[in-house]
């Protein structure tokens, strides 16, 4: 009897543990993938701009009204109706960006970000004492 209980218990585990692997992997399945290329940009000297041109792509299994929105919340791109989207768009980057995927309620959905490295650090200012 307490064999046939233990048995019965091990298989009830297992098959909870099935349960909660498929809602995780449901859940999975729902989720918007998004991607920009490149990730980093590299500009020459600290603090300056970098200037690139940013490949967006997203894909989702639900179709979807969305947009993407990047520095200081500005639209960039929106999408209507659709399970998946790509635009290449100009960018001026002051500095790492991060860029935000929301849908047409205000939900965001994913992010991705650009690194922005340079090759050379700013040079600091000497300052020279001159007496006329």
């Amino acid at each position: 009897m307490r064999k046939k209980c233990h048995v019965i218990l091990v298989w009830l585990s297992i098959a909870c543990f099935s349960c909660i692997v498929a809602a995780a992997h449901a859940d999975e399945i729902r989720e918007t993938v998004f991607d920009v290329s490149p990730q980093r940009c590299v500009t020459l000297r600290q603090g300056q701009p970098c200037f690139v041109r940013v490949h967006f792509e997203w894909q989702s299994t639900e179709i979807l009204d969305l947009c993407v929105y990047g520095l200081t919340n500005e639209k960039l791109k929106c999408w209507t109706s659709s399970s998946g989207g790509s635009t290449v768009l100009p960018q001026t980057l002051p500095g790492t960006t991060e860029y935000i995927l929301i849908n047409s309620e205000g939900v965001e959905l994913n992010r991705a970000t650009v690194a922005v490295s340079w090759v050379y650090r700013k040079k600091r200012s000497k300052r020279r004492w001159r007496l006329f």
